[in-house]
C-alpha cells in the first residue's frame, strides 16, 4: 500500500485491513499527520493574526481623546446663563477650510449639552462665555493628555489648514500622526478669566479634509464625554 493511501485512510479513521502493515510504519505515518495538522493550524493562526492586529489598530486610531479641567472653579461661580464669545461662521459661505464644517456642528453639540444641564443661552452678557480653539497638528504615536499646540487665548482661527509640505514631512517620519484638536473654553463673563477647559483630540487621515457626518459623530462622542461630569445649573 502506498504511503499516501495509508495516510489518507488513517486521516479518515479507516483502519480496516491494516493489521498486516508494520506498526512502525503506521506510527510514523500518524506522526506526519499530526505534524501537518499542527502546521495547518499554525498557518491559519498566522493568517488571522494580521487581521486581528489591523482591527485593533483601526479601533485605536478611531478613538477620541478627551482631557478636561476640574469643575470646582466653574461650580464656584454659580453661573446660570451663557453666551458665545465669538460669532458663528456664516452657513451660506463655503470655504475649503475644515473650520467652516466644524464650527456649526460644534456649536450645536455644545449648546445641546449645556441646555440639558439647565444653562440658559443669552445673546450677550451671559454669566459665562463659551468659545473654542481649533488647532490641527501632528504628533508622534504616544497620546498626549493635553494637546500642547492649543493656545490659551480664546477665539476661533480661520485659515487653519496645514500646508502640503508640512503633511508630506509628517507622513515621511515614522509614527507621526495628524491630529484634529479642539479646545472648548469657558470664561467668567464678568472677569474674563478662564474657568474650565476641555481638549478633544482625534487622529485623522488628513486634517485638511473633513466629512460632516463623520465630524458630527466623533465630535458628538468627544463633547458628551467632556460634559459627562459637568455640574448642573442651580
Amino acid at each position: 500500500m502506498a504511503v499516501a493511501e495509508l495516510a489518507s485512510r488513517l486521516a479518515r479513521g479507516d483502519t480496516a485491513g491494516l493489521d498486516a502493515i508494520a506498526p512502525g510504519i503506521i506510527a510514523v505515518t500518524m506522526m506526519r499527520l499530526r505534524t501537518v495538522a499542527r502546521s495547518t493550524q499554525l498557518m491559519s493562526t498566522l493568517k488571522l493574526a494580521p487581521l486581528a492586529l489591523l482591527t485593533t489598530l483601526l479601533v485605536a486610531c478611531a478613538a477620541v481623546e478627551v482631557d478636561t479641567w476640574d469643575t470646582q472653579g466653574f461650580a464656584a461661580g454659580n453661573f446660570q446663563t451663557y453666551s458665545w464669545r465669538s460669532e458663528p461662521f456664516s452657513r451660506e459661505v463655503y470655504f475649503r477650510d475644515p473650520i467652516y464644517v466644524i464650527d456649526p456642528i460644534l456649536r450645536d453639540l455644545v449648546d445641546a449639552e449645556l441646555q440639558d444641564l439647565g444653562y440658559r443661552q443669552v445673546p450677550r452678557g451671559g454669566d459665562f462665555t463659551v468659545d473654542y480653539i481649533y488647532a490641527p497638528g501632528v504628533r508622534l504615536g504616544a497620546p498626549s493628555s493635553a494637546a500642547s499646540n492649543v493656545a490659551p487665548r480664546a477665539g476661533v482661527r480661520p485659515n487653519t489648514s496645514i500646508s502640503q509640505a508640512e503633511r508630506d514631512n509628517a507622513i515621511a517620519l515614522a509614527g507621526v500622526k495628524e491630529t484634529r484638536n479642539i479646545a472648548i473654553q469657558l470664561n467668567n463673563g464678568h472677569t474674563g478669566s478662564e474657568v474650565w477647559r476641555a481638549v478633544i483630540t482625534k487622529i485623522v487621515a488628513n486634517v485638511n479634509e473633513v466629512d460632516a457626518k463623520s465630524a458630527r459623530s466623533s465630535l458628538g462622542k468627544g463633547v458628551r464625554r467632556a460634559f459627562s461630569d459637568f455640574p448642573k445649573a442651580n
